[in-house]
């Protein structure tokens, strides 16, 4: 692997992690606005939120009743289109420009959606995506 490859992987993995980190961090946000701190008792998820994988969390996003319209449908079919890229950053695997660009388009839908949903954050410290090319 080239110098550059460590540099451009490191900036999508970066991105992907602040993607599904922020994704978990709204459902904990809204849920424990709504539940308290018991929420994940009350809600019987079959595991613990940080321990669900990307597409768990998407499905929270799809099927879930506090979350399902929370996303366009235009905009979680894009987000659930992203699975194949998520595995080959996930697992080491160089993607190319174009899917790279796409993370970049994926991060910007998941970083709109959470902006617009800043305010009502209170219990928690803010924190922001940083979408940016390396």
């Amino acid at each position: 692997m080239h110098e550059l490859d460590v540099d451009y992987m490191t900036s999508a993995y970066r991105m992907l992690y602040e993607i599904e980190t922020q994704l978990k961090y709204h459902v904990h946000s809204t849920l424990f606005r709504k539940h308290g701190w018991r929420w994940e008792e009350y809600l019987k998820f079959k595991k613990p939120l940080d321990d669900m994988l990307f597409r768990e969390v998407l499905n929270l996003y799809e099927k879930h009743p506090l979350f399902r319209n929370y996303f366009e449908y235009d905009e979680l079919t894009f987000l659930l289109s992203s699975k194949p890229i998520r595995n080959d950053i996930a697992h080491m695997k160089v993607i190319s420009s174009d899917e790279y660009n796409l993370l970049l388009k994926f991060c910007h839908v998941v970083k709109v959606k959470l902006n617009a949903q800043k305010q009502n954050l209170r219990f928690f410290p803010k924190r922001n995506i940083l979408c940016h090319h390396h």
